[in-house]
C-alpha cells in the first residue's frame, strides 16, 4: 500500500502539527483535525490511506471513529497515538481491528516504524 495522503487527528496542535510536518517531508498529503466531528469530516473529504488517530479528544475517544472508518472503501489504516498505553487500550484497539498502537510522546523513528509495520510504502 502507498500512503498518499494521511490524517492527523489529535487535540494537542503541537502535536498534530509535528506529525503533519514529519509526513509531508514525506511527501504524504496531509490534513489535521483537532477534534471527532472535526476529524470525520476531513476524513470522509480526504479519503486518506492512513490515520494517526489520538485516543483522547475534547469530544469523545478516538476508538469511537474506528468503525466508521474501517466500514470505508478503502479502509485505511488506523495507527492510534496515545499517552495511555495500557493492556485495556490495546485490547480495545485490537477488536477494533486497529492496526497499530504508537505510544506518546512520538518520535520520528516510532513513526517510520508505525508506516512500515501497517504495510505503508512513502510514494
Amino acid at each position: 500500500m502507498n500512503f498518499k495522503k494521511a490524517l492527523v487527528i489529535d487535540d494537542e496542535q503541537e502535536i498534530g502539527m509535528l506529525l503533519c510536518a514529519m509526513l509531508t517531508k514525506l511527501g504524504v498529503e496531509t490534513m489535521y483535525a483537532g477534534s471527532l466531528d472535526k476529524g470525520y469530516a476531513v476524513f470522509e473529504e480526504l479519503r486518506p490511506q492512513v490515520v494517526f488517530l489520538d485516543l483522547n479528544l475534547p469530544d469523545g475517544s478516538g476508538f469511537s471513529l474506528v468503525p466508521n472508518m474501517k466500514s470505508a472503501h478503502p479502509a485505511p489504516k488506523v495507527i492510534i497515538i496515545t499517552a495511555r498505553d495500557g493492556a485495556n487500550e490495546r485490547s480495545i484497539a485490537q477488536s477494533l481491528g486497529v492496526d497499530y498502537v504508537l505510544p506518546k510522546p512520538l518520535s520520528r523513528n516510532g513513526v517510520m516504524e508505525a508506516l512500515e509495520l501497517v504495510g505503508g510504502n512513502i510514494k
